[in-house]
């Protein structure tokens, strides 16, 4: 399998999913889900676990209250829908 058929394996799976613009990562899941969009974006949070709007407005130097928080973004797709298009993991995967 070629890198380019991969890319477009990918490509068709963030276009079912409505994300052909993102780049975040396809987690492969058992059962027959069609592509969708999963998890929320980043985000900053106090030590107390507040949500902050607009950390750079926090940003003075030696004041570090802030707390980051990673996006948890990703396109979920099941295998048996895979299966379906004649995709299989391998086809998908880096």
């Amino acid at each position: 399998m070629t890198t380019k058929n991969k890319a477009k394996n990918r490509q068709a799976i963030r276009s079912a999913a409505s994300a052909t613009g993102s780049t975040c990562p396809i987690k492969i899941v058992e059962g027959a889900n069609a592509p969708s969009y999963e998890g929320e974006g980043f985000y900053h949070t106090t030590r107390g676990g507040e949500r902050v709007r607009h950390p750079g407005a926090y940003a003075k130097k030696g004041w570090s209250n802030l707390i980051y928080v990673a996006s948890t973004l990703r396109i979920e797709v099941g295998t048996k829908w895979l299966a379906e298009r004649g995709i299989t993991s391998e086809m998908v995967t880096l």
